[in-house]
């Protein structure tokens, strides 16, 4: 599945430069005239795996106002990063947004590539965000093997906790915390500590910055 581009602006003459501008460079757009709409399918979408894209959104817009969109994603947790599309005027409200997590914001009227690079670059920050997201879940299935013990130690473990360090934070003779520990080994499918440590890792990865 293509980037979708959720582009939401009441101007229709916006909204068709935008689609045509991206859809040249093969990217899906869907148009909404409002955020109620837009808010209305975007959990649908997300329940349906959405597979990575950001949101081109104007600052005024009648009813709920750009910022007030934001506000509501970041309520629920939406992690679509969010390009804001500004008049002038709007250009304190858009550093304001940025400040609440925005990707960026881009002045009217824009520049076509260099708003097309900007979109290309949150479309890159999306699927960072869903591959750490995807790391995230392997990593909580694998641990759900653990028993509540083991998790204590797995996580002491992994802080760089000694076998007898451990037996003392946890108040357990060292010959139980060798079990547990041989137990989390084999359970996890690791041979050593420092594959362990790889699992608890896996999601902190940094994702490399493209220039």
């Amino acid at each position: 599945m293509n980037p979708t581009v959720y582009v939401i602006d009441d101007d229709a003459g916006i909204q068709e430069v935008l689609d045509w501008l991206l859809t040249s460079v093969g990217l899906e757009v869907r148009p909404f005239s409002n955020a109620q709409d837009f808010i209305k399918v975007i959990n649908s979408d997300i329940s349906q795996g959405i597979q990575s894209g950001c949101i081109l959104l104007d600052v005024r817009m009648p009813v709920m106002s750009g910022l007030e969109l934001q506000q509501v994603l970041l309520e629920n947790s939406i992690m679509i990063p969010v390009i804001f599309i500004t008049g002038h005027g709007d250009v304190p409200m858009a550093v304001n947004a940025l400040k609440l997590g925005a990707f960026d914001f881009v002045q009217k009227p824009f520049n076509n590539q260099q708003l097309l690079d900007t979109v290309l670059k949150a479309i890159r920050a999306s699927e960072d965000i869903l591959a750490r997201e995807s790391r995230v879940r392997d990593k909580e299935l694998k641990l759900s093997v653990l028993t509540a013990r083991e998790s204590d130690v797995y996580s002491l473990l992994v802080l760089g906790y000694s076998n007898k360090g451990i037996s003392k934070e946890l108040d357990v003779g060292t010959k139980t915390i060798e079990t547990h520990r041989a137990n989390i080994i084999k359970k996890l499918n690791v041979r050593d500590l420092s594959e362990l440590m790889a699992i608890e890792l896996v999601d902190k990865i940094e994702p490399e910055v493209s220039l």
